[in-house]
């Protein structure tokens, strides 16, 4: 890649995002318009003018139909994993039928990891904010896809969330829901979490900053003699320099507080309705 195109991936996370509830299809996206987990084949999605049933049009696409049968996970998708363009990425072997469903998370927030991704990007990870509603996804992953992704996620672990309060759009909460929290803990910046301004969210509490924002945050922090361009650059071409960088993101870091357990006083941000 050009150092232009580089910088324009670094700067543009988390990327494009469906607004919607969505099936990833291979190279389509269809709207869906009445979910049953339990029987994916017969849910419909909306192809063109016309709705039809995602068995159909996983047929039409050529996708494995044992797919749809497979038995899946519920995985929270909040940052780059909510792009379907960044989970075409993840998964480019097959035509891959992907659910991605749209809806809201109450008591969490999603908030910047203190680390630097491979391509540059400062990601996102959760952290507990009583009385905050956030934008997230729920992905339906067979083992496979997980595998595929726990593989992406080598700066997460998958935490199971069981009764976080969750709603969705087309479907009913799962009983059962998973995320991949970063090992690395909250980036902060004041002593408070940062949230990702492109992730929409009601009565926020931590100060919010763009992708661009964050990077000249790490950038003040990590390598204040780089100009911005050249410390994402330096991260993207020499992964122990981006290594390096996240050492010293941790020590500002906060660590993920479990939504369900509350948090104590210290540890909010300052109020941001």
């Amino acid at each position: 890649m050009s150092d232009a195109e580089i910088l324009a991936r670094a700067k543009a996370y988390p990327f494009t995002r469906p607004g919607a509830s969505v099936v990833i299809l291979g190279d389509r996206l269809l709207e869906v318009v009445e979910l049953d987990p339990d029987d994916l084949a017969s849910s419909l999605v909306r192809q063109g003018d016309s709705e039809i049933a995602l068995g159909d049009a996983a047929g039409d696409a050529g996708a494995p139909l044992d797919e749809l049968a497979a038995v899946r996970t519920a995985v929270l998708a909040f940052g780059s994993n909510a792009s379907p363009d960044t989970l075409r990425w993840k998964f480019p072997d097959h035509v891959a039928v992907l659910p991605l469903l749209h809806g809201r998370a109450s008591g969490v927030d999603v908030v910047y990891s203190a680390h630097m991704t491979v391509y540059g990007s400062i990601p996102g990870t959760l952290q507990a904010s009583p009385g905050t509603t956030v934008e997230v996804y729920v992905a339906l992953l067979t083992e496979a896809q997980l595998e595929r992704m726990a593989a992406w996620e080598i700066n997460a672990t998958l935490e199971r969330l069981d009764g976080l309060a969750l709603e969705l759009e087309r479907a009913d909460p799962p009983e059962r829901v998973a995320a991949f929290i970063s090992k690395h803990g909250c980036l902060t910046a004041g002593g408070a979490e940062i949230a990702i301004a492109e992730v929409a969210a009601n009565r926020r509490r931590f100060h919010a900053m763009t992708q661009p924002g964050v990077l000249e945050h790490a950038r003040e922090l990590a390598a204040p003699d780089l100009s911005l361009d050249e410390f994402v650059l330096a991260g993207v071409r020499d992964y122990e320099r981006a290594r390096a960088y996240t050492e010293t993101l941790k020590r500002t870091a906060r660590p993920f507080v479990d939504p369900r357990q509350g948090v104590p006083g210290s540890r909010r941000g300052d109020s941001n309705p």
